[in-house]
């Protein structure tokens, strides 16, 4: 598989192709080093020729709203994300994948920022857990980036609340299956480099859930807001 590393020290990998050929290598590394480039200008705010001209930004926004709501320690462009860039497009973040350390699950949560519901953590760390140094943290430096993240949140806000009731939904939905699977794989065992401890139980865990979700949802639309 063919890697390399932006100027902003982001690593990447080609999915598809894994084996790029030498001008699909050569386009993609000047399209990443060019929006960097764009991305740092003093004109990085400007449609035309700022980060806009390179990125789908509702793409980018929905991105940034999963894996900080999730509060997701591999959501800061470190590893797991993908973009794909079709002909004639913009850059497009739209799939999503790795999220068994998310919302409170992960003992060993980078930095101060710590694995409670509080706190920005893709906003305002980049790749190397780098504080005020990534993508995002620059792209939240445009008030019109801000205007539309506010946007999009509330215009969400009201599905976004009703997760914890869809949660209670599918726990009685695959009840059955998971007294099953209970039978099998003892899974209230603490996942040694996880370093988070079990709780105990099926519905100790299931309220760790619901808590850490409705107080991360509450802390993000009162500091979305202010920004």
């Amino acid at each position: 598989t063919t890697c390399w590393w932006t100027g902003m020290n982001v690593p990447m990998m080609f999915s598809d192709p894994e084996e790029p050929t030498d001008e699909q290598y050569e386009y993609v590394t000047s399209l990443f080093a060019e929006f960097e480039e764009a991305l740092q200008s003093d004109n990085f705010a400007d449609p035309a020729i700022g980060y806009a001209a390179y990125i789908d930004v509702d793409s980018f926004i929905d991105y940034f709203i999963v894996q900080e709501l999730t509060k997701n320690p591999d959501g800061n462009l470190r590893k797991s994300s993908f973009i794909t860039k079709e002909r004639g497009k913009k850059m497009e973040m739209y799939h999503l994948w790795d999220f068994d350390l998310t919302l409170g699950n992960c003992g060993y949560f980078p930095h101060a920022v710590g694995n409670g519901p509080e706190g920005f953590w893709v906003k305002d760390y980049g790749q190397g857990d780098r504080y005020k140094g990534g993508w995002f943290y620059r792209l939240f430096q445009d008030p019109a980036f801000v205007d539309a993240v506010q946007a999009r949140w509330n215009e969400l806000l009201p599905e976004l609340k009703k997760i914890p009731e869809f949660i209670d939904e599918q726990a009685f939905i695959i009840e059955p299956a998971r007294e099953r699977n209970f039978k099998v794989w003892n899974i209230n065992e603490s996942v040694f480099w996880v370093n988070f401890p079990s709780l105990g139980s099926y519905d100790a865990e299931l309220d760790y859930l619901k808590k850490f979700y409705t107080e991360r949802l509450q802390w993000l639309t009162t500091e979305i807001n202010k920004l």
